[in-house]
């Protein structure tokens, strides 16, 4: 039998043969791309239950409270490499469990991490059965890069304090950073070689959807709601409602004080690198759905 969909029916123990597991999707994003926001804003909703990054090697070193899945990582990483998804696989079903009613349960992902651990995402999406995925991304990589080495500088990775307290991480306010046209072009090429290798093992059979940061910031309940119902589920009140608040809002030229001096790279589109599955499942679905027409009447 399958992965499931729905949640235990009333009179119905887990072990009885109507019974069936939450399905499982992934959160695929880069570094400071909102992957963090969107998480907590899915954890809302009373039928997602939602790990964070089980392949974090950073939290099995080194235990970060402000990710809180440090424990689940350590038992992934103690495993042998080749039972490593089986064990994931474990974590996404023991968290389900606590909550009544999950239907879709699952974790953040970033390609960086898939290389530490030595998987594809394809073998992993595979093994796990996962149904869905939701590629959560910032378009700007300089945004990206500016937000990433605040990070690593301040040692902050989230705020839950008032935005005006956190334009530059704590009480510094926004802060000007150099930023060498070197560095920029090692992130941009990095990051592209990374989802060039998810795109070219990603299973066609697995839809997916996009988030971008900027969207998410503009309109939280409007971009939740849309990945609600891509889930299959019907979104729920209360799903924008969250502690964390953005961090270094300013613009770009107050933050990067080389601005006007920098070549900026196009927009990052992980669409256009997935496209090549998003066509191919596209024609299947009008293929499908031709075979559903009634016929026509004489």
């Amino acid at each position: 039998m399958g992965r499931a969909t729905g949640p235990v029916p009333a009179g119905e123990e887990p072990t009885s043969p109507l019974f069936e597991s939450p399905s499982r999707f992934l959160v695929l994003g880069h570094f400071r791309s909102g992957s963090t926001l969107l998480q907590n804003l899915l954890g809302n909703h009373p039928q997602i239950c939602m790990h964070g990054e089980l392949l974090n090697w950073t939290n099995f070193k080194n235990w970060d409270s402000n990710f809180g899945d440090g424990e689940a990582t350590a038992r992934v990483y103690a495993a042998p490499q080749e039972a490593r998804i089986r064990v994931i696989g474990a974590e996404l079903d023991a968290l389900a469990a606590t909550k009544p009613g999950c239907r879709m349960v699952g974790f953040k992902l970033m390609p960086e991490q898939l290389v530490e651990a030595g998987m594809s995402i394809g073998t992993l999406v595979a093994e796990l059965e996962v149904r869905h995925v939701v590629v959560v991304y910032r378009a700007n990589f300089l945004e990206t890069l500016y937000s990433l080495l605040r990070a690593e500088r301040t040692q902050v990775w989230i705020q839950k304090q008032k935005e005006q307290d956190c334009s530059g991480c704590g009480d510094e306010g926004t802060v000007a950073m150099h930023i060498p046209q070197a560095i920029l072009g090692d992130y941009c090429r990095k990051q592209h070689r990374l989802w060039s290798e998810c795109a070219g093992t990603f299973p066609r059979s697995v839809p997916l959807t996009y988030v971008e940061y900027q969207q998410l910031q503009l309109d939280r309940t409007a971009t939740v709601c849309r990945v609600a119902r891509y889930l299959c589920l019907e979104p729920s009140e209360g799903l924008e409602h969250t502690q964390m608040v953005r961090q270094n809002p300013g613009s770009l030229e107050q933050k990067v004080s080389n601005f006007d001096e920098l070549r900026c790279p196009a927009p990052f589109d992980p669409c256009a690198m997935f496209q090549c599955v998003k066509s191919e499942l596209t024609e299947e679905n009008e293929k499908d759905a031709m075979l559903k027409l009634p016929p026509e009447e004489p």
